[in-house]
């Protein structure tokens, strides 16, 4: 078997297939981010065959629970994407590359 369904060849087909047959389904899930806790520890590096002492700052994160979006939820959400995108002159076939720095700590 190569696809869930004999109609399902791409990932829009997918999500459609996905939302017609369980719409209320978790389909994409996030946590947010809590609280941050750093921990200092001293490591030992070797460079060049010389051993150096080194303090690291190691963080752990705590989360929340997830936050879940369902298979209908998420297909609005492309559709409206989608919708805007086309409003700004994306045409079929043509690409886009989505850019976000991510955030560090």
């Amino acid at each position: 078997m190569s696809t869930p369904a004999e109609n399902v060849k791409t990932m829009f087909d997918l999500l459609a297939y996905s939302v017609k047959n369980r719409p209320n389904q978790h389909s994409l899930g996030a946590r947010q981010i809590l609280k941050v806790h750093k921990e200092d520890k001293e490591i030992i590096k070797k460079v060049d065959g010389v051993e150096k002492k080194e303090i690291k700052t190691w963080n752990y994160f705590e989360l929340s629970e997830y936050q879940w979006m369902t298979y209908k939820e998420i297909s609005s959400c492309i559709k409206l994407l989608g919708s805007g995108l086309r409003v700004l002159g994306l045409e079929k076939g043509q690409k886009l590359c989505l850019f976000a720095p991510g955030r560090f700590l």
